[in-house]
């Protein structure tokens, strides 16, 4: 009960304008060469990898520039992984690192 009772009240307005957004559709407004990571953790039980198939094709179609979609080994939804659960997993900090160089 107390699961959807959070959806109510003040979050509703947010879950109705986080449905309302579909990344795919998004990806397709994106510029040309617009540099993009996309995420995906293996052990991301809420958004797996195979899940993103549709918003990387987009983001291909959209001609969007690297790294695009980056598998993260071992990493959660939250990009933890079970030895690091107060930070981001190496493997997230690494893909970071590697998005924002010049």
């Amino acid at each position: 009960m107390r699961l959807f009772e959070a959806f109510q009240g003040p979050n509703a307005r947010f879950v109705r304008s986080d449905d309302a957004v579909h990344p795919p559709d998004t990806a397709g407004a994106l510029r040309p060469a617009t540099k993009v990571l996309l995420t995906c953790g293996t052990n991301d039980a809420q958004v797996p990898c195979a899940t993103t198939d549709a918003l990387t094709a987009a983001l291909r179609l959209a001609r969007t520039g690297g790294p695009g979609r980056v598998a993260l080994p071992g990493v959660d939804h939250l990009l933890h992984d079970a030895g690091h659960q107060a930070t981001l997993a190496p493997p997230a900090l690494d893909a970071l690192r590697r998005f924002t160089r010049p």
